[in-house]
């Protein structure tokens, strides 16, 4: 904390902080693991995390998030990724550049082979 000013009548204090950003962190690499259905390249495309570009944590939950979002919408309902919360972001030694490696479990496709409706006096089955 640098500075703490307190107004004469006390209903007021500004605080100033000093604050020591760091380097700039770059995404190396992105690589998948476990993908046997969709190329490293198509899933590269779905995630918000892009390869060179600084790396913003937030991006981060919202690629697992798209991630998720998109084998769900390909039919693999179960798909999970592995590594969430321990080897998913590698950095190197200055921290400048870090890698991205997404360890996914994909599941089995869910199709959907019949579906019945009861009840339907009203219209008729097509």
């Amino acid at each position: 904390m640098r500075r703490v000013d307190v107004s004469k009548d006390l209903a007021r204090v500004d605080i100033e902080f000093d604050i020591l950003e760091g380097p700039i962190t770059r995404v190396r690499a992105i690589t998948f693991k476990g993908n046997r259905n969709f190329t490293a390249a198509k899933l590269k495309d779905v995630i918000a995390v892009k390869e060179k570009a600084p790396l913003k944590l937030n991006d981060i939950d919202l690629s697992l998030a798209e991630l998720k979002r998109f084998y769900q919408s390909e039919g693999y309902l179960e798909m999970t990724t592995l590594n969430e919360a321990s080897t998913l972001v590698q950095y190197n030694d200055d921290s400048t550049e870090a890698e991205l490696n997404f360890e996914i479990a994909e599941g089995p496709k869910v199709i959907v082979s019949s579906i019945a409706i009861d009840g339907n006096t009203m219209t008729q089955d097509y």
